[in-house]
């Protein structure tokens, strides 16, 4: 009986030597664990500059010309974003070479001088609006399973405009 179970035991583990010779292999030559083979997820993120895209007008003062004070304007814009983010915001934010809680901040001072004698008597509305650059930003979803990529989804594309400037106008009345 001791004979018949050491024979049985032999029989096992050569059995089991040779099945384990058969098993699948990884991509380096070792041995891989039985299994879906691990997956990474990740996103492409890329911009495209629009060109400049403006606000709208905002009215200031009216002025009687010509001047006999100076007008002093100061204010702060932000990034606006058309849309929402699926990528992690710090990726969009290095495509974008920027943060999108950028402000831009600026001043102006209207005085004497600053518009053309043509216009003394008139009354004048002073205006400003921002310029921004436009951007669109394209995030697509990628799962990659042994080096193959496969794109997740449809593409997103979400508008980001970073204000850089401000332009002044004026209305005659």
């Amino acid at each position: 009986m001791k004979k018949l179970i050491s024979i049985l035991i032999v029989i096992s583990l050569v059995l089991t030597s040779y099945s384990m010779a058969f098993a699948d292999s990884g991509t380096d030559g070792t041995n891989a664990p039985m299994g879906d083979p691990p997956t990474t997820y990740g996103w492409d993120v890329t911009k495209t500059l629009n060109g400049d895209a403006y606000g709208s007008w905002t009215y200031r003062d009216s002025v009687k010309l010509p001047m006999t004070l100076t007008y002093n304007y100061e204010g702060d814009v932000n990034t606006t974003v058309s849309g929402s983010f699926s990528a992690p915001l710090s990726q969009i934010e290095t495509t974008l070479g920027f943060s999108v809680s950028y402000q831009y901040s600026w001043s102006k001072s209207i005085g004497s001088g600053t518009y053309p004698a043509s216009l003394n008597g008139k009354t004048i509305r002073i205006k400003s609006r921002s310029i921004y650059h436009s951007y669109a930003v394209t995030q697509q979803q990628w799962s990659k399973t042994l080096g193959v990529k496969t794109l997740i989804g449809s593409p997103t594309t979400t508008t980001v405009k970073k204000p850089y400037a401000t332009d002044w106008s004026y209305d005659i009345m």
